[in-house]
């Protein structure tokens, strides 16, 4: 069945911080999949090649939304967005997250990202916040590597005031 909500709603308030550097990422890096999670079968970590086949499909940055802050009163959205590099290499993985962290950085200087749908989002307050860590998909091995970073995106404004349309209904 097909999620249906009301005509009334209006939303989302903020933007899914994984699709938005999802189309930053993708053009700059064509040769490589950027994605929010990984397919089963997608990747094979070391030792798996034999037990399990691969499709061949790296280089792959997989993009995942960790828990973060949102304020209601400013619509700003403080979330961390954990990049990790899969390839076949350990130095392949570190290079694109080399350049994943060049981009994070040129950010702070007031580039907007243009969305594939032709929005523009601001993002400040780059910093980069751990990694490698420990990451949701097992086993873990040296060619899977996650880093995340925290930022503040802007939510999207003029949202309609939902407390008097409840109050209509």
């Amino acid at each position: 069945m097909a999620l249906i909500l009301p005509d009334w709603y209006k939303g989302p308030e903020f933007l899914n911080v994984e699709d938005v550097f999802h189309d930053f990422f993708q053009p700059l890096l064509p040769e490589v999949r950027v994605v929010h999670w990984l397919e089963p079968g997608w990747y094979v970590p070391k030792g798996f090649v034999d037990v399990v086949p691969t499709n061949g499909t790296e280089p792959t940055l997989r993009l995942w939304r960790q828990p973060g802050q949102r304020d209601d009163e400013t619509t700003t959205d403080a979330p961390l967005l954990q990049f990790a590099a899969v390839t076949r290499s350990h130095d392949d993985s570190w290079k694109l997250l080399e350049f994943v962290h060049s981009m994070m950085k040129a950010l702070n200087d007031g580039h907007k990202i243009t969305m594939l749908d032709g929005q523009r989002v601001g993002v400040k307050n780059v910093r980069f916040w751990l990694g490698p860590q420990l990451i949701p998909e097992a086993p873990v091995d040296e060619y899977f590597i996650p880093v995340t970073y925290s930022f503040t995106i802007s939510g999207l404004k003029l949202q309609p005031n939902y407390r008097q349309i409840l109050d209509t209904l």
